[in-house]
């Protein structure tokens, strides 16, 4: 149900042919979004709060869902995070790069940056991403899911599939790319759920990759 009213509409209805490469570049787009973000947010939170009450007989807490206080710890787990999808992700999308595959399949929207007095509210933006995006499919999901009996491998294959399936308008590459970040932030929060590590570090990796746009490296 959480998932029908926070992502299924837009998944249902991605574009063919999307637009969105220069969204960022837009002060109303970035302000937009961060202000539709903060209500499903919130209402997670309170959805966390409700399921930490209702399992605390059974030793459940907050920290279950990665409820944690940010620590220099958090920081440092979000940066190898960070350097940890990187490896895992260059060398898939170089692979797919040579594959001779039919256009349509593999080209995705290439997100650009190009409005630079907008970095601040664009990292703002990124961060609350990351927050929104990682409370649900990793902090909730997958400990909702474990408490439906799944295993945490079965947990993190429909996690990472939900989160890659949001993609498909990006073509082969921004499918692939998605699930292998999933996956990454997956094993990650599993290991030491830790909401903070694995949301900067999406929130970083967002940015990063827009921040790569303003050079010549196709990324």
């Amino acid at each position: 149900m959480v998932f029908a009213v926070y992502f299924l509409p837009g998944y249902l209805f991605q574009p063919q042919h999307p637009v969105g490469g220069d969204l960022f570049n837009s002060l109303s787009f970035n302000l937009a979004y961060i202000v539709q973000v903060m209500p499903q947010v919130l209402l997670l939170l309170y959805l966390i709060l409700r399921g930490a009450d209702s399992r605390a007989e059974s030793g459940g807490k907050l920290a279950d869902f990665g409820l944690v206080r940010l620590s220099p710890a958090s920081l440092v787990r979000a940066g190898l995070a960070l350097v940890a999808i990187y490896l895992v992700l260059v060398p898939l999308l170089f692979g797919i790069s040579r594959l001779d595959l039919p256009a349509p399949l593999v080209d995705r929207v290439h997100w650009r940056l190009t409005n630079l007095p907008l970095l601040p509210v664009v990292l703002v933006s990124c961060t609350v991403t990351g927050y929104s995006e990682e409370l649900y499919f990793r902090a909730y999901l997958l400990t909702v899911l474990q408490d439906f009996g799944l295993g945490p491998r079965s947990a993190i294959a429909a996690s990472t599939l939900l989160f890659a399936l949001g993609h498909l308008y990006e073509g082969l590459e921004g499918l692939l790319g998605t699930a292998v970040i999933g996956l990454v932030l997956s094993l990650l929060f599993l290991r030491r759920r830790d909401l903070h590590s694995i949301a900067l570090a999406h929130g970083m990796y967002n940015f990063s990759a827009l921040l790569l746009s303003l050079t010549p490296i196709p990324f």
